[in-house]
């Protein structure tokens, strides 16, 4: 069991769904902004999607493997698995201020429009 309560398999499911959810609800925001911004009522086809908007889904695909991996005890790594542990770390952490970047320029941009 880990420190939470949790088995490693457990945290592995858990954080696989979490990411799976995730990703579909960014999907869904791209469609769904896309749809208020540029596509006409009663459209069938949702006009203005490329794929500049789906790089924050390709970034969550690049966290998938450091996020699904179990965590280990950090005693037992050598020095150089430390290192890369935390160069991991912060590739992550800039992909993640990346993502919080587009979110909210998009939400700026939607309040400057409609608001």
């Amino acid at each position: 069991m880990s420190a939470k309560g949790f088995s490693n398999k457990k945290l592995s499911n858990l954080r696989i769904s979490g990411l799976i959810i995730l990703i579909l609800s960014t999907i869904f925001g791209i469609f769904t902004s896309l749809y208020l911004t540029w596509t006409p009522v009663g459209r069938p086809v949702i006009e203005g999607v490329q794929g500049r908007y789906f790089l924050p889904v390709v970034m969550l695909v690049a966290l998938a493997p450091s996020l699904i991996k179990n965590t280990q005890d950090t005693q037992k790594l050598l020095p150089t698995k430390i290192y890369e542990i935390q160069k991991k770390a912060a590739v992550n952490l800039s992909v993640i201020i990346f993502m919080l970047f587009c979110y909210f320029t998009l939400y700026l941009y939607l309040l400057n429009r409609y608001w």
